[in-house]
């Protein structure tokens, strides 16, 4: 692979001690478990934002898919290239900073475009936040012991969206049934007021950010690498990273797809108010969340003790998704609990695998690049084009479930090409020497 060959340890490694590292892991779990919120608190609150600023389907789904999908496209790629060039810990400190002015400016919104152009804000910094936080990962625990670091982290930012589900169904129910009470709040509306509570709770990432040393970088291949050769660099890796950003991209289309809409679908069709859906979304997906994180984890570190490619259980993972994206045509909301469960089990599986993968196989000076345009075209093109498809899908379908309908026109499709190009990663992933093919 010219110059650059896999991820190896220097000799002159040094990681932080244990507790060091988990301390570190610690806050940097707290800021994701914050952040990720916005991810699920969004999707509840569609249905009283709809009606409170008379947005359509498509407004919506433009908001939710488009606004942020483009802040990760325009923001990722020179991000990630930031992130292998300065201090990932203080990138943080302002990420957060912004993160949670955003969501306060969300709450004040009067329309469409403000609202836009929050998620767009949003999506800018959140495709730092995840970048930055694996990143230093990396420099914090040694090759054997990052598959699992990795997984709690993902763990944490599913924490983080269960927490918004519950806790911001049980604000929404609350705040909407004391809407007449004589208290000063109450001429706000019930998402206006849980945008601002989930902006104050975001604070409390902050303690422990401004206390986190920046440690040093290991396992670099190349010192300093310019924006033009870490970009030559990377080519070196396209047999792999082709197929695998292709299957993130197509896999991401089909989850965003689904869990844009899961929440106004369970409300509209199956009669369920803003508290029932936190509760039952919340304990989805924190149980198939968690789940998938320990997998994730475990398969990857089995695969690669055993000399196999740790990218193919992404693929399995999508073959199992295809038949799930008929939940919503299922006649019980407890149908619907059960495949979305299998839902978020198989898609965050494939995407903390996409990370491990990243993380394991590409050199340190490299990693923000190639998270940059993972999120360029997973998230931000996955979750920019999958909902806002289901949307105007939706809209063709005649009768009362035609986003039912075009979840599954969208979804199905794109998780099978999804579990094809894996399967090509996957094979490219180990070579004859275990390097790269």
């Amino acid at each position: 692979m010219n110059d650059l060959a896999l991820a190896s340890l220097a000799p002159d490694a040094t990681f932080p001690d244990r507790r060091a590292g988990d301390r570190a892991l610690l806050v940097l779990v707290s800021v994701v478990i914050f952040t990720q919120m916005d991810l699920a608190l969004t999707s509840l609150l569609i249905e009283p934002i709809k009606r409170d600023l008379h947005l359509s389907d498509v407004q919506l789904g433009l908001i939710q898919g488009t606004g942020f999908g483009l802040g990760m496209v325009l923001g990722a790629v020179p991000l990630g290239i930031l992130i292998d060039r300065a201090s990932r810990v203080w990138l943080l400190r302002m990420a957060l900073l912004i993160f949670v002015a955003t969501m306060i400016a969300a709450s004040l919104a009067s329309g469409f475009l403000t609202l836009f152009v929050a998620e767009f804000t949003l999506g800018a910094v959140l495709s730092l936040i995840n970048p930055a936080a694996t990143s230093l990962l990396s420099d914090l625990f040694a090759p054997d012991q990052r598959s699992a670091r990795t997984a709690i982290l993902s763990a944490g930012q599913i924490s983080g969206q269960a927490g918004a589900f519950l806790i911001g169904g049980i604000f929404v129910d609350y705040l909407a049934g004391h809407a007449s009470g004589g208290a000063w709040y109450m001429s706000f509306s019930a998402w206006r007021i849980t945008y601002l509570i989930f902006a104050v709770l975001s604070l409390v990432a902050l303690p422990g950010l401004l206390t986190l040393p920046e440690p040093a970088r290991q396992e670099t291949a190349i010192r300093r690498l310019s924006i033009v050769r870490s970009f030559r660099h990377l080519v070196d890796y396209k047999a792999f990273l082709m197929p695998l950003f292709a299957g993130s991209t197509f896999g991401l289309v089909a989850s965003s797809a689904i869990l844009t809409w899961i929440a106004p679908i369970l409300m509209r069709s199956y009669g369920l108010h803003a508290g029932q859906v936190g509760e039952w979304l919340s304990i989805v997906t924190l149980t198939g969340g968690l789940l998938a994180s320990f997998l994730a984890g475990k398969l990857s570190r089995d695969a690669k003790q055993a000399g196999r490619s740790i990218v193919f259980p992404a693929a399995i993972a999508c073959l199992v998704f295809a038949p799930f994206t008929l939940l919503a045509l299922t006649p019980s909301a407890a149908l619907v609990a059960g495949g979305l469960f299998m839902i978020v089990t198989t898609s965050i599986l494939t995407q903390v695998t996409s990370s491990i993968a990243i993380v394991t196989l590409i050199p340190n000076e490299l990693r923000g690049l190639c998270f940059g345009i993972y999120l360029v075209l997973g998230i931000g093109f996955g979750r920019g084009v999958g909902p806002e498809m289901v949307a105007w899908l939706g809209g063709l379908f005649a009768g009362p479930n035609g986003l039912n309908i075009a979840l599954a026109v969208v979804s199905a499709p794109c998780s099978l090409v999804a579990a094809w190009l894996f399967l090509i990663a996957s094979a490219r992933s180990i070579g004859r020497h275990g390097r790269l093919g």
